[in-house]
């Protein structure tokens, strides 16, 4: 199938999963001309940031190598990634694991087989995870949780952590009121968190920042960006 009946394809997959109005065709078709035409992922990002934001786009920000936009009154978002093999690989996972409830929903996903690794898919908009979780997100990546833990013993073991690490580091500041309502997600993230280990095929975990996290509106924690390609760190 040629790449422009491909895309065509599943963009009208996705207006019929979710009755939403998907991204411009044309859209894409300018984007990946970009992609193939700035090589530099700095030129890269400045004419694509100009495009989306000629289009009344939402800029949400970026990272070394992808950037997310959201169009006008729309639900969902659409990352776009360049040279970023850790990410092809979570996208891929994600999309192949729907259920689980600590990943985020993809709607629509393609990787362009030409050129320098472009990318883009389209995905629930979240939210930001509080910075001030990132105590509870390295309690998250320690060896203490175990799948038998109550979330009694979640908390006393949360509490010892924190102090050893208070004692390392008089720094760390810790607020209960905003870490106590996800003690309950702690077992089912770190279960999500070891499938994506077990999947992982040549690249690092990489999830002891808050900003590897969103969130839904229901509170759910949503794991967003968790493979560090060594080869070409973002």
């Amino acid at each position: 199938m040629r790449y422009s009946d491909l895309i065509s394809t599943r963009l009208n997959e996705f207006q019929n999963l979710t009755n939403q109005q998907p991204i411009d065709k044309r859209v894409l078709d300018e984007l990946i001309k970009i992609s193939l035409e700035f090589i530099k992922p700095k030129d890269y990002f400045l004419q694509v940031k100009k495009y989306i934001e000629s289009l009344g786009w939402e800029w949400k920000g970026k990272g070394g190598y992808g950037f997310v936009a959201q169009p006008p009154n729309q639900q969902y978002v659409i990352k776009f990634w360049k040279k970023d093999r850790g990410y092809e690989a979570a996208i891929k996972i994600f999309a192949n694991n729907q259920k689980e409830p600590h990943f985020p929903k993809v709607y629509m996903y393609h990787i362009l087989d030409q050129g320098p690794g472009f990318g883009f898919a389209v995905l629930e908009n979240l939210m930001p995870l509080d910075s001030s979780l990132d105590e509870y997100i390295n309690f998250l990546i320690s060896d203490n949780i175990t799948p038998n833990d109550s979330i009694k013993d979640i908390k006393e073991k949360f509490l010892k952590f924190i102090n050893i690490r208070q004692q390392i580091d008089s720094n760390i500041v810790v607020n209960m009121e905003k870490i106590n309502p996800y003690f309950n997600q702690l077992i089912s993230l770190h279960n999500a968190l070891l499938k994506l280990i077990s999947f992982n095929s040549g690249f690092l975990i990489d999830i002891n920042v808050t900003c590897n996290f969103m969130t839904r509106h229901d509170g759910t924690i949503v794991i967003i960006d968790p493979y560090y390609d060594e080869e070409n760190p973002a």
